[in-house]
């Protein structure tokens, strides 16, 4: 199969898994304290790592590569917790659109720069790209934007493109050893923050399953999103990556029966087309 292709299976992977593992997640947290999500699940991801790692003899990473993946999950959690911040304080179709299209933006700006211009019909998929991902989170919805509700998405859109520079730098060598480094800091975070707030971090056990499944989708979204960046190029595996709020409005509609607004119907189609042309 093509370079191309693969890279462009992967990114969309990476979007199903990402937007999956919201899902779930946004629906642990709503019956246990969001540090003792994040920690859980970042508790099946890291051990999902290390059985990677070890089941596919890994490459050892650079210390160059180490210090990256260290930087990487400090910024990569600052942008979760701005966006979980920002879903809780700002109107959600107001934080999770401007998050998504940062986060997207900013890879692909970096590419072009490192990379030059990709070829026009990409150009275009890009285009279409960030309006489905506007669209499909609620962006389109009418309200009065004041400046300060801007800054939590915005911190936490450029955490995120911020996320997929630096991992696309660190796993250029070694896949599974970088997230594994980075999944340790985050931890490491997590568990100052929760020492803190004097938050406890065990999960109930009705929710254990959930939180867990939560992890390896994150995991996975992590995971397909490297594989797409070493296939392909950074801003293509990157937009498509950002699509990941389709994933979890459609599993909001077909599992919880929530109704699809006539935006969010026109943003799933923009998104079938960009793929297309970023598949061309």
């Amino acid at each position: 199969m093509d370079a191309a292709l693969v890279a462009v299976a992967f990114g969309l992977t990476a979007a199903v898994s990402y937007g999956t593992s919201d899902f779930l997640g946004g629906f642990a947290s709503k019956r246990s304290a969001t540090l003792a999500v994040v920690f859980t699940s970042q508790l099946a991801s890291l051990v999902l790592y290390a059985l990677l790692a070890l089941l596919t003899n890994d490459p050892l990473p650079s210390a160059r590569d180490v210090a990256i993946s260290a930087v990487s999950g400090v910024i990569g959690l600052i942008g979760l917790l701005a966006l979980y911040r920002g879903l809780a304080t700002q109107p959600m179709t107001l934080a999770a659109p401007i998050s998504g299209v940062v986060a997207a933006l900013i890879p692909v700006v970096f590419s072009v720069v490192t990379l030059g211009l990709p070829a026009w019909t990409t150009l275009l998929g890009f285009a279409a790209a960030f309006v489905a991902v506007w669209l499909v989170s609620g962006g389109a919805s009418s309200q009065r934007i004041q400046l300060s509700a801007l800054r939590l998405p915005f911190i936490s859109g450029v955490g995120f493109g911020l996320l997929f520079i630096l991992l696309s730098e660190a796993t250029r060598t070694s896949t599974y050893y970088p997230l594994l480094a980075l999944r340790v800091v985050s931890m490491v975070l997590v568990l100052g923050l929760a020492r803190r707030a004097q938050v406890r971090l065990a999960v109930p056990r009705r929710d254990a399953l959930l939180v867990v499944l939560t992890g390896l989708g994150d995991a996975g979204g992590n995971i397909f999103f490297v594989l797409a960046a070493q296939a392909g190029r950074l801003d293509i595996a990157s937009v498509l990556t950002a699509l990941y709020p389709a994933a979890t409005v459609l599993l909001a509609a077909l599992l919880l029966g929530e109704r699809l607004q006539r935006a969010q119907q026109i943003g799933v189609g923009v998104g079938l087309v960009s793929i297309i042309l970023l598949s061309v």
